[in-house]
């Protein structure tokens, strides 16, 4: 092929490296060096502006940096490098070598090195994370075209606009480009990323902005993300004034707390007969006008519960989806203040007072802050990345991974009448419509609600196939006739190398076992290792069966315990054998090849989504 190289140098608003830039990009040999410059920004250098191989271009912000190297670049490789860092040359010419050996169309930085660091980078760098998490490519984590040094085969994308680099990238993706990440440090031996300007933030904003509103029109407004069954229609016939409410009055209290203002209380719940009763007299506390327990799709004493001990409790036998039992408790309240809290368990009445008092001192919107239980670094969780690219994109950065998605939180009423109270069937959407209406959104209160907090396996796990408690899963075990015929087969059998877990405090005294069958799951087994240790197992065991790929060497290195069989057993029997050797009170299943998110992650990315969609349609509205 023909290995001709370009080199593309953007720079924003300094000049102090940039000579020393481009005399280093000189040594790789290019047949051009291309410096994308500002417009009506001059470069005073007889040196520079002499030399045939050096050409000035000007972008701006119709045209992008990218729009025009590409325009004028004539090299097969096109390496974009940042006008104000030097890098190692040595390291360039290795980074360059997937494209010139055909390996790779597009090469990118690794940034991984800074992550295992722990340094803070450029909030917009969130919105890189988002966008492979989108797109489905986890396995990029931060690394995107953005981040310089990159590298291009030109032929991959003549057929590309380039004016918004963003968009490239997601059609570089959906082409099945062949991406590779690399290491590359600076000159000097430092491994940072350069801070943005405020000129470039505000671009890579807006290139953002259309990238995923692109993105969104064509999947859908939640792109094509589940929102976990919520009865959306319940809200809409609310809404409508029609359909009568299952609902039984209750008792509170006229305050001297807040100013003359009443507070409500409300608390969905579903099967939580162990905790509401604590959850509703810890409430008590706060002298509410009324508590409001919104029970569905319950087969316990939740209800009757609440009823006894005084609360308005409205009813509906089915589910109702995340959300939307707060929807509907917004709807029948009669305060103030609307105070909102989880029914699974009790929060201490000091903790809560402050965002019913914030809400009386002029607050309209009151947070949970979570920032110092989960610092601003990278890469986040991908449901706080998109919490808080989601408050960047509304110029809300300082309010980090601050979210009506996190309990508790609270409302002033005229708050709610402006963004309506189905809207908080979508928290994330809720949040946006109030900071539109310029409503005073804050982080008030530290409440630490993520270790008490009920973790469900079937939504926090992935792609959840059976189980539940030990002498449950091994009854059905011992009722197989497989198993029955085959009893010595399942059971003696020793694993290859013992794993390691932990004892936790999520299951009310009970430990929890994993276990992962598994056939040629190379690809994605270590994502689903990775994130069920997040919900603490005693044991995460593994069952391989007739793998013919590196499985085996992939899980060796995670600390589970390993099973192996070479020939194939098949997946029933594998799990079998998993769970006979188990020892934790409660068994699950979990499906090796499973990928992508979580159903709770979906439903609350989606959720992100649909609130950037309706920002973004806003947006492009005349006088908004």
């Amino acid at each position: 092929m023909n290995n001709s190289l370009t080199v593309v140098i953007p720079y924003w608003n300094k000049e102090d490296l940039l000579k020393d830039v481009i005399q280093n990009a000189l040594l790789l040999n290019p047949i051009e060096v291309i410096v994308v410059k500002p417009e009506n920004k001059n470069v005073d250098s007889i040196e520079l502006t002499s030399n045939k191989k050096i050409i000035f271009v000007e972008w701006n912000k119709v045209n992008s940096p990218y729009d025009k190297a590409f325009t004028k670049a004539r090299g097969e490789i096109l390496l974009f490098i940042d006008g104000n860092i030097l890098y190692k040359m040595s390291e360039l010419l290795t980074f360059i070598q997937p494209i010139a050996t055909g390996n790779s169309d597009l090469v990118l930085r690794d940034l991984n090195p800074l992550i295992m660091k722990g340094e803070v980078l450029s909030p917009l760098m969130v919105w890189c994370q988002n966008i492979n998490e989108i797109i489905g490519h986890t396995d990029l984590g931060i690394n995107n075209i953005l981040s310089f040094p990159c590298a291009l085969k030109k032929r991959s994308v003549t057929s590309l606009n380039m004016k918004n680099p963003i968009v490239s990238y997601l059609e570089l993706i959906q082409k099945g480009t062949k991406i590779s990440k690399s290491f590359v440090t600076q000159r000097e031996g430092l491994f940072k990323v350069r801070p943005f300007s405020h000129e470039e933030e505000s671009t890579y904003h807006n290139w953002i902005l259309d990238a995923v509103g692109q993105w969104l029109e064509v999947k859908g407004k939640r792109g094509a993300l589940s929102d976990g069954g919520k009865r959306l229609d319940i809200l809409e016939d609310l809404k409508a004034k029609k359909g009568p409410l299952n609902c039984s009055s209750g008792w509170g209290t006229q305050s001297s707390f807040y100013k003359g203002k009443k507070l409500s209380i409300i608390i969905p719940a579903q099967d939580e007969e162990l905790t509401i009763g604590e959850v509703i007299q810890e409430s008590r506390k706060l002298e509410p006008y009324e508590i409001i327990v919104v029970v569905n799709g319950s087969t316990d004493k939740t209800a009757e519960i609440a009823k006894n001990l005084g609360a308005t409790v409205v009813e509906y036998h089915e589910r109702l989806g995340h959300n939307v039992g707060r929807s509907i408790g917004a709807y029948i309240s009669k305060g103030d203040i609307l105070l909102f809290i989880d029914a699974d368990f009790p929060i201490r009445t000091k903790e809560l007072l402050p965002f019913a008092t914030s809400i009386c001192n002029g607050v309209d919107m009151a947070l949970n802050d979570l920032n110092s239980l989960l610092p601003i670094q990278f890469p986040l969780h991908n449901v706080s990345a998109f919490k808080y690219g989601l408050n960047i994109l509304l110029d809300k950065e300082l309010l980090g991974i601050g979210s009506l998605l996190a309990v508790p939180h609270a409302l002033s009423r005229s708050c709610l009448e402006h963004i309506g109270f189905e809207s908080l069937a979508c928290p994330s959407l809720a949040q946006v419509k109030a900071i539109e209406g310029g409503y005073t959104v804050s982080c008030v209160q530290q409440v630490d609600v993520l270790r008490p907090n009920k973790i469900r396996p079937e939504q926090h796990l992935g792609s959840y196939i059976h189980g539940g408690s030990r002498q449950y899963v091994l009854e059905k075990i011992y009722a197989d006739p497989k198993y029955t015929s085959n009893k010595v087969k399942f059971e003696n059998h020793k694993p290859i190398q013992m794993g390691w877990g932990c004892f936790s405090s999520l299951y009310q005294g009970k430990q929890l076992s994993v276990i992962i069958a598994a056939q040629n799951a190379a690809q994605t087994i270590e994502q689903v290792i990775n994130k069920a240790r997040k919900i603490e197992p005693l044991e995460i065991i593994v069952v391989l069966t007739g793998s013919t790929d590196n499985t085996e060497e992939v899980v060796k290195k995670l600390g589970v315990t390993l099973f192996v069989f070479k020939e194939n057993i098949g997946l029933g029997q594998a799990r079998y054998i998993g769970a006979l050797s188990s020892k934790g009170d409660i068994i699950n299943f979990v499906d090796s090849s499973q990928k992508g998110q979580t159903p709770a992650e979906q439903r609350i990315i989606g959720d992100h989504l649909e609130a950037i969609s309706h920002f973004i349609h806003r947006r492009k509205k005349p006088n908004n």
